[in-house]
């Protein structure tokens, strides 16, 4: 998968059934933060998933929902990374990284 923010992008392996969170956590990735690890409670992991991929992708359950609710920067392409499981039909998958306040 590839990860891409402000300075620049990275290509990351991560094994099957990992998130796209922890991927980029195992792989020292620090602008996606996942400050809660991966519980759904803090939108610190949000990412824009590249549209050709969006398709492949489970559903927003109502959790991830409501904080994507509660993001400034929402897109149709937001998703909560601790949420996207990897499989083999996500591999080569581009996520972004917005750039963050501060």
């Amino acid at each position: 998968m590839k990860f891409v923010d402000e300075r620049g992008e990275r290509v990351v392996e991560a094994a099957e059934g990992e998130t796209l969170m922890q991927a980029a956590r195992y792989d020292a990735f620090t602008t996606l933060l996942g400050e809660c690890g991966g519980s759904c409670i803090c939108a610190s992991c949000h990412a824009y998933i590249d549209a050709a991929w969006l398709q492949a992708l489970p559903p927003v359950s109502i959790n991830e929902a409501q904080m994507l609710d509660v993001i400034e920067n929402c897109r149709y392409n937001s998703r909560l990374t601790c949420r996207v499981r990897l499989k083999p039909e996500l591999d080569g998958i581009t996520v972004r990284i917005p750039r963050r306040a501060g």
